[in-house]
């Protein structure tokens, strides 16, 4: 991501809501995460970065303050257990837990959601 569209939207929510990156390919996807990664891990903006084995074989590295797209539904809400996570959402890294739990935040139309 450029020095211009970080200084445009200095919020990681903001960016978020406002910039797309598309591909036609899940490689291409991949490709364009990964140096998107490098990138803002090089100028300083992700934290601690653990690896995730994922079936297949293959490895996600997630960081602090990474950004990441939920892939599947949780239906938290209807079980009292905090605001739904839904496919598709956008969100953000907000913690890496020793035990290797993800925390992630997204930001809805009415408010900033948690998710641990």
């Amino acid at each position: 991501m450029g020095r211009a569209a970080r200084d445009r939207w200095p919020d990681i929510h903001d960016l978020l809501d406002e910039l797309v990156v598309l591909a036609a390919r899940n490689a291409d996807v991949d490709a364009l995460n990964l140096g998107a990664q490098q990138i803002r891990r090089t100028v300083g903006e992700l934290r601690a970065e653990r690896i995730y084995a994922l079936p297949g074989g293959d490895r996600l590295p997630l960081a602090k303050d990474d950004a990441v797209r939920v892939r599947a539904n949780a239906y938290r809400l209807r079980l009292g257990q905090g605001p739904d996570m839904l496919n598709g959402y956008r969100a953000v890294v907000s913690e890496i837990a020793e035990d290797g739990r993800v925390e992630v935040t997204c930001r809805t139309r009415e408010r900033e959601q948690d998710d641990a």
